[in-house]
């Protein structure tokens, strides 16, 4: 069985990594809505409704990098969208997975605490499909 490492997935906001990333999270879930009538005999019966992501990223604050804290405090006062969002894996050899989808920032927070590194925490929400791709190269 084949391991991939953390650091072979990345997440990339329309095709720029995000500065100083060290983690995230990407997490889908499905709406179940309750069918159940009087012919179900006390069994709960579920039919699928909305379905959606949410990626929350972990990093450390980069003002020199591309994507960093700025940008994303930028999303926030403009109400931006992110027109390609991907989580990909990228080790060098192409042919990874990699799932996009258009996506909106529902939350962040930078954080400073005395003698460590600041870090900064993204909460992005998909809006509309998410595909499924393979990555040509990495």
């Amino acid at each position: 069985m084949t391991k991939i490492k953390g650091e072979y997935l990345r997440v990339l906001v329309d095709g720029v990594p995000i500065a100083g990333a060290t983690s995230f999270t990407y997490d889908g879930d499905i709406t179940l809505l309750n069918a159940s009538d009087k012919t179900s005999a006390g069994w709960r019966v579920k039919e699928y409704g909305d379905r959606g992501a949410t990626v929350t990223v972990d990093a450390l604050y980069d003002p020199a990098g591309t994507f960093s804290a700025e940008e994303i405090v930028d999303m926030l006062i403009n109400r931006t969208s992110i027109t390609t969002l991907e989580v990909a894996q990228i080790e060098g050899v192409g042919g990874g997975n990699v799932w996009r989808f258009a996506a909106k920032l529902s939350s962040f927070s930078l954080t400073g605490t005395n003698n460590e590194l600041s870090t900064l925490r993204a909460v992005f929400e998909s809006s509309g499909p998410i595909t499924k791709g393979t990555v040509p190269t990495s």
